[in-house]
């Protein structure tokens, strides 16, 4: 891949670019001009259908504390992720995933999975 500066021509052998600075879940249209290297004239490819980048890694967690514990259950609370923070945007689904792990000898004792509401 070659990544190439926003308005720079590139040589007839090259047939791939790398496009670098895209924001998550979101859609771009691509186009690939054809020009004339003495700028006589331009041909302009179809418009692709779009093309969505994947979302990114949802942020940590804020807010997160014991509300409740008993001898035999702890409460927890946290902030829910909003907008980016999910990855992408308002329209992504998420879900948390609470892990029940012991300290001695380390391991994991229950996962639960909690849609957002």
């Amino acid at each position: 891949w070659r990544e190439v500066a926003e308005g720079a021509l590139l040589a007839s052998s090259v047939m791939r670019v790398h496009v670098a600075s895209l924001q998550p879940y979101t859609t771009y249209i691509l186009r690939v001009d054809s020009v004339f290297a003495d700028e006589r004239g331009t041909m302009t490819s179809r418009v692709s259908g779009g093309v969505r980048t994947p979302p990114a890694v949802p942020a940590v967690v804020s807010g997160l504390s014991v509300v409740n514990a008993s001898s035999s259950s702890l409460q927890l609370t946290w902030q829910p992720l909003e907008g980016i923070q999910k990855g992408g945007g308002d329209d992504m689904d998420i879900e948390y995933r609470v892990e029940v792990v012991s300290s001695e000898p380390t391991q994991i004792l229950s996962t639960l999975y909690i849609e957002s509401p």
